[in-house]
């Protein structure tokens, strides 16, 4: 009997002992996946990868937003030279009075826009004061700095 009591005894010792390393040997595991130089080396990947796609994401967003602008600079520059054009066109006229419709008209339809339509209106109102001649050198010389000046403001 005293033989069935030790063999109980040391199977219980045995379940214990077995339980306690194992308990050990999954806190050493634990211990060790968090000490790992493998862990700190894919946590650390991931993060570069992680900062890396957002800092392309951040630029491809910014160069879309420059595309843009030079887009919409790009053309209003067309526009401007568009409209200096039908300017330069019925200022060609012979008749000032002729000219002068025809600037009320580009200005009342719209069709100028980006140049400055409340001065060329005023302009137009009395014909007199509009460039003839050698007052449409200077007038052309002005326009082309001011379009010349759009261009460099352009973003690059």
């Amino acid at each position: 009997m005293q033989d069935q009591g030790q063999e109980a005894s040391l199977e219980k010792l045995d379940k214990e002992g077995d339980e306690f390393l194992s308990k050990s040997n999954n806190s050493a595991r634990v211990s060790i996946l968090h000490n790992s130089p493998l862990l700190v080396a894919v946590f650390g990947g991931w993060i570069t990868l992680l900062g890396g796609v957002f800092t392309v994401a951040l630029q491809a967003n910014a160069q879309l937003e420059l595309e843009r602008q030079k887009a919409e600079a790009g053309i209003q520059l067309e526009r401007q030279k568009i409209e200096f054009s039908l300017i330069q066109k019925a200022l060609s006229n012979p008749s000032r009075e002729e000219a002068a419709k025809e600037l009320i008209f580009l200005v009342d339809t719209g069709i100028i826009q980006s140049l400055d339509a409340s001065r060329i209106r005023e302009r137009a109102e009395n014909p007199e004061s509009l460039p003839y001649g050698q007052d449409m050198s200077s007038l052309l010389e002005e326009a082309m700095k001011s379009l010349e000046d759009s261009i460099e403001e352009l973003p690059q």
